[in-house]
């Protein structure tokens, strides 16, 4: 457990050095946002609108910039499924998967997990896994200033 833990950290630490250092991204942006690419598959309605509001807090997020470029980011995977076999499409049971992306090619793992989220509770989801990605970023950056 600990050793995961670490290596979760030293992952992103990693990360937010090279993302942030990118030259594009600094004459792009005067605050420095880590850049977030939301890969999402959805066979269901529900977990579509997890999807967008998931990439609507990433949008209104101070911290956060979306993106799908050719520089290294963070990259979260999404898979959704409806939860009713007959199609109801009430709920969705997701999972998510947190990689870092670098050149195009290179993913590492950072973390992972599943979860079930009701059509009246989309924002609630999508805010709990933001918060999970700003805890991991958190932790990051206080090992890294640490380690200085």
């Amino acid at each position: 457990m600990l050793l995961r833990h670490l290596m979760k950290t030293i992952v992103i630490s990693v990360f937010i050095v090279v993302a942030t250092k990118s030259p594009s991204y600094a004459q792009e942006h005067s605050v420095v946002k880590v850049l977030i690419e939301v890969d999402s598959l959805s066979d269901d309605s529900v977990g579509e609108r997890l999807a967008f509001q998931l990439r609507e807090r990433i949008r209104q997020s101070t911290g956060y910039s979306l993106t799908s470029a050719n520089e290294p980011h963070m990259v979260l995977v999404l898979r959704t499924m409806d939860r009713d076999c007959l199609g109801k499409n009430k709920s969705t049971i997701y999972s998510i998967v947190w990689t870092f992306k670098k050149d195009n090619v290179i993913r590492f793992y950072v973390d992972s997990a599943i979860g079930l989220a009701g059509d009246d509770v989309i924002e609630k989801a999508a805010e709990g896994i933001i918060a999970r990605t700003d805890s991991m970023m958190e932790s990051a950056r206080k090992t890294e200033k640490k380690n200085k």
